[in-house]
């Protein structure tokens, strides 16, 4: 199930985000929840990294990991590489 689910998000995706988002939805028993959280992956994983008590440059690389830009993170730059290839192998 989780692969039906990934193909649809890469599918989306190559249609651009505004797709996605347009599916998407934040009611966790909603069809369309999914396609929220592959939207929102890294901001989600963040707060759960957060309230788990983990140290706050984890917290700051998993919400990084997926931006555009980490013009304001050149410090965490190879981590953020790593954590990224990863998410993407995943």
């Amino acid at each position: 199930r989780a692969a039906l689910w990934r193909a649809i998000v890469v599918l989306c995706g190559r249609r651009g985000r505004g797709l996605l988002a347009r599916l998407a939805g934040p009611q966790p028993t909603s069809w369309r929840y999914p396609l929220y959280v592959a939207l929102h992956h890294a901001a989600l994983g963040a707060r759960l990294c957060e309230e788990a008590g983990c140290p706050p440059v984890v917290v700051r690389l998993v919400r990084l990991h997926d931006a555009e830009s980490w013009e304001g993170a050149p410090e965490l730059v190879g981590y953020l590489t790593a954590l990224r290839a990863a998410d993407e192998a995943s």
